[in-house]
């Protein structure tokens, strides 16, 4: 996993015309869809159906294009080059309302891509939080760093438009470009929307 570099995988950073479209993976099935229409739907084992598919859909992207599975050391965009591991993103919607009214520009908090989002808390509290254990129900989770954010937030939802550049707007405001936090779960539970979190 250490030598795992994201230059070498299809990512929306390199490729954002993988934007226009949603992937879905479900029942070792892996499903595209574009306008919440179903495009395509393979299975797992029909590897190679999958990547002619997409190249059919998108000639432009770099090919040819592999799909890799490993259980032991499964791929996380946070991977690759950190000593972050199988991390959650948690991102503070009122981080977000307080850079949207500081840039004076509606941001949509989807373009941040979490994994959880929360509310209720002062924008950037979270930022606190570094190094800390943060419990929802009765999983805990240890809180280990901010969320750096790169191009890809630079993209309109479902679309291949660059509209801004959030990185430097973030730090231009803040002095940082960073919005969200990592988390790593300590232990294995169940959490769902509108639980508390606790410390």
């Amino acid at each position: 996993p250490s030598e795992r570099e994201l230059i070498n995988f299809l990512t929306l950073k390199n490729s954002p015309v993988l934007n226009k479209y949603d992937f879905k993976y479900e029942n070792e099935k892996i499903s595209i869809f574009k306008d919440n229409k179903e495009v395509c739907s393979y299975l797992i084992d029909d590897k190679e159906k999958l990547s002619r598919k997409l190249l059919e859909l998108e000639p432009n992207i770099p090919g040819p294009i592999y799909l890799l599975k490993n259980q032991s050391y499964p791929f996380y965009d946070s991977t690759s080059g950190s000593s972050v591991l199988n991390t959650i993103s948690l991102i503070n919607l009122n981080s977000i309302k307080d850079f949207n009214h500081k840039i004076k520009k509606e941001i949509e908090f989807e373009r941040f891509r979490g994994n959880i989002y929360i509310k209720g808390l002062k924008a950037f509290e979270e930022r606190n939080w570094i190094n800390k254990i943060i419990k929802i129900n009765d999983t805990e989770f240890k809180v280990l760093k901010h969320i750096s954010r790169c191009s890809v937030t630079n993209l309109k939802i479902n679309s291949v438009q660059i509209d801004i550049n959030i990185p430097n707007l973030l730090k231009k405001t803040y002095g940082h470009i960073d919005m969200g936090i990592y988390l790593f779960p300590i232990n294995n539970g169940k959490i769902k929307i509108g639980d508390i979190i606790n410390f």
